[in-house]
């Protein structure tokens, strides 16, 4: 799949309007992968030159999924600006889908001022019930003693789906390294830690590579958990216990190479496919909890009341710590 390294070499060239981050360039490259397949492993990437039929093949594997589509567009023209550049055909392939991606994007901005959720998010929904089976059908998997690097497995399911649930967190976290906490730690600002701290018995999650890290710089997130503490040393144990090579907190099954979003996101989709029988996703996951915080009808009604939107109300009229006693 020369294709595929050839992007990848690229896109680590890129530097405008900045450098891509590592993260960013394996999701590219991650979805690159699943383009391919879907047009049955078309490495000469031929079908980029048809857009129209391009997609219809997508929209018909897709369905209505405009945020997923946008997704798959975005890879394709990332692929004719860092492969095909200064080429007048490959720019009015480019054009094209462009023109469908701001079509898709104003679906999207439409929906988003319903502030309804979507086929698709309602399809992956899932309830408190279906959480908390999940849950207990991962910890029946967890072994009381860790004795295999199978064992492992089942004990890294668990806290990765008990983390997301408290955390709440894109997934840039499977990235990190798990180390304990010491005074002389020196912790690199390119790289995610998760830090077990013995002495106060709790976990912080050192965020410094994600998403909207040019906005928010450096964060430190403190999950006073137990069972989270007491799963991460376990976790923690097992791999000096099995010398498991590296300090990543997250392996893949064979337990040689990390894990990247990507692997996450197709685990987490799993347990929901296992046990509940239907998809789950994590960016479902993020927007329940931010809809369980907020009352958006009552915020709503609210706004309309007073002559302003909904942004207006959420950016300037919301105030912590400022409710009538």
């Amino acid at each position: 799949m020369q294709v595929l390294e050839t992007f990848e070499d690229k896109l680590t060239q890129e530097t405008i309007p900045r450098k891509l981050t590592d993260n960013t360039i394996r999701t590219y490259k991650a979805g690159l992968n699943k383009i391919l397949v879907l047009f049955d492993n078309d490495y000469s990437m031929k079908f980029i030159t048809n857009p129209e039929a391009t997609i219809r093949k997508l929209e018909s594997h897709y369905g209505s999924n405009d945020n997923t589509l946008v997704g798959k567009i975005n890879i394709i023209m990332k692929v004719i600006k860092v492969m095909y550049p200064d080429t007048k055909k490959y720019e009015d392939y480019y054009n094209q889908y462009k023109i469908y991606r701001e079509l898709l994007s104003g679906n999207i901005k439409t929906q988003y001022e319903t502030h309804e959720p979507s086929t698709a998010q309602l399809e992956k929904h899932t309830t408190q019930a279906e959480d908390l089976k999940i849950e207990t059908e991962l910890t029946k998997q967890v072994k009381r003693s860790i004795i295999t690097p199978h064992d492992i497995v089942g004990l890294r399911n668990l806290i990765i789906y008990k983390f997301l649930q408290l955390q709440n967190c894109r997934g840039d976290f499977i990235l990190s390294k798990l180390v304990i906490h010491k005074c002389n730690n020196v912790y690199d600002d390119l790289t995610n830690y998760i830090v077990i701290n013995k002495k106060f018995k709790n976990i912080q999650f050192i965020e410094n590579e994600y998403k909207t890290k040019s906005k928010h710089g450096k964060v430190i997130h403190t999950i006073d958990n137990e069972l989270l503490y007491k799963l991460f040393n376990k976790l923690y144990n097992a791999y000096k216990k099995l010398n498991i090579e590296g300090d990543n907190a997250f392996y893949n099954e064979d337990l040689k190479t990390a894990m990247t979003p990507h692997n996450l996101s197709v685990l987490y989709t799993r347990f929901g496919t296992k046990y509940l029988n239907k998809k789950i996703s994590i960016q479902v996951l993020r927007v329940e909890q931010h809809s369980n915080t907020v009352n958006i009808e009552e915020l709503i009604t609210l706004s309309k009341k007073q002559g302003h939107t909904l942004q207006t109300a959420i950016s300037q009229y919301s105030k912590k710590n400022f409710k009538k006693q």
